[in-house]
């Protein structure tokens, strides 16, 4: 007796792309699901094809699939340059603003309204403190401006330094600024 066994294998395929829906992204179009893993393709945009980055000055583009910063746009608040059309109060992070002026001892003025004596600034205040009492003095603390004493090979003033505050972008080359700093209105 001969006895004969037959086995039956039945195959059966699961498509894993069911359901799956390929994005498109800021450099790559939507592409198709692979069958076999269920991983989208991402076939690149083409090189030039603008794209947004993170920077508020950065112009964009994709470049092999990437978004890539090509440049940065002109007059723009935030790319570090101080540009025409901005300044420090228009634009602050871009357009610095300085404070300066004021009294300064060691610059050839007795500011006697700031303060300057011939104590606290010898280098700009004439005084004689030592000798006999009624030969002694003091520009800006017991003897005033307008003393010839106080004004021999020295200036002496007896009005308030003024303070300038300085405005990268508002058009004067201020003192306090400078070309490398403000090339806008320093050039």
């Amino acid at each position: 007796t001969t006895t004969t066994t037959t086995t039956t294998t039945t195959t059966t395929t699961v498509d894993v792309c069911v359901g799956v829906t390929c994005q498109a992204g800021a450099c790559h179009e939507a592409g198709v699901c692979d069958s076999s893993t269920g991983l989208c393709s991402k076939p690149p945009k083409p090189d030039g094809t603008s794209c947004t980055t993170s920077g508020p000055c950065d112009v964009s583009s994709c470049q092999a699939g990437l978004c890539t910063v090509t440049s940065l746009a002109p007059n723009c608040c935030g790319n570090n340059v101080c540009e025409v059309g901005e300044n420090c109060n228009s634009c602050s992070s871009d357009c610095e603003s300085k404070t300066g002026g004021g009294p300064s001892c060691g610059n050839g003025v007795c500011e006697v309204a700031d303060g300057e004596d011939c104590r606290n600034c010898p280098a700009d205040c004439a005084g004689k403190r030592n000798g006999k009492k009624s030969s002694r003095y003091c520009c800006g603390r017991d003897t005033s401006c307008s003393d010839s004493r106080c004004t021999s090979g020295l200036s002496c003033t007896e009005s308030p330094t003024p303070i300038e505050t300085s405005c990268c972008g508002d058009g004067v080359c201020h003192p306090t600024l400078e070309a490398g700093t403000c090339s806008v209105d320093c050039p």
